[in-house]
């Protein structure tokens, strides 16, 4: 993943650098007419994924629902994918806003390894949400464009999972998948927040990557459940955007 974020870096830089020499050795009337080849304005359709590192905020849900962490202290990270379809339009002064459909991903992971009984045990947990996010996004440049943003995502739970692994010196390695689609929040808020780069590669065609931010507001879980929980995700979201 990093080769392929490295690698994607450094072809816009090098394109970036030789259209910036194309255009210096040119007339002025060359840049306009370099320029006007890409189609960065109106209204545009984009196909995302995003890559993130997720974890969770987690504590007990108060003095009369909750209850110790215990193991769940012990919680890290877990690697997840999202992906996106979306729409953008054009407003004034170089804002445009954002919005479409997502299917997202975030999750936790636990593990315990006892090298005294030869035993261990492993969990990924995984929150699956079918979202439709809205952000307000400016940028600057032509065939190549820095923009940021942010915005609001609804999400609608879609699906519970955690995938148990173990192993003990008398029966061996084992594993187990629990699925749930009920008794967690129907409806989650989070905020989205966003700073990246557009490159033109077609006339209709831009190629775009972002570091992404988002954090979810209100909690996974149930009111009267022990713990109030809610997800963070730190990642990258690329794509390609087609200009009508």
């Amino acid at each position: 993943m990093k080769g392929l974020l490295g690698g994607l870096f450094l072809f816009c830089v090098v394109y970036f650098a030789h259209g910036q020499l194309e255009i210096s050795d040119g007339s002025s009337n060359e840049k306009s007419s370099k320029q006007k080849e890409y189609n960065t304005s109106g209204t545009a359709f984009f196909v995302a994924a995003n890559w993130s590192q997720t974890n969770r905020e987690l504590k007990p849900n108060g003095d009369l629902f909750g209850e110790a962490l215990g193991k769940r202290a012990d919680e890290k990270t877990l690697n997840t994918w999202s992906y996106f379809l979306g729409v953008r339009g054009e407003m004034k002064a170089g804002f445009f806003w954002e919005g479409g459909l997502a299917f997202l991903q975030n999750g936790e992971s636990y593990s315990y390894n006892d090298p005294a009984t030869d035993s261990s045990f492993i969990y990924k947990t995984t929150y699956t949400y079918v979202g439709m996010p809205l952000k307000i996004n400016f940028a600057h440049g032509d065939v190549f464009r820095i923009y940021g943003g942010a915005g609001l995502l609804p999400q609608m739970f879609f699906g519970y999972k955690q995938h148990q692994q173990w192993s003990t010196p008398a029966n061996g390695s084992s594993s187990n998948d629990i699925t749930m689609k009920s008794g967690y929040n129907s409806f989650v808020l989070s905020a989205i927040a966003s700073l990246g780069f557009e490159l033109s590669i077609h006339k209709n065609w831009r190629i775009f990557a972002a570091p992404e931010l988002r954090w979810q507001l209100n909690s996974t879980y149930l009111s009267q459940d022990a713990y109030i929980h809610k997800g963070r995700a730190y990642g990258v979201t690329f794509g390609l955007i087609r200009n009508l």
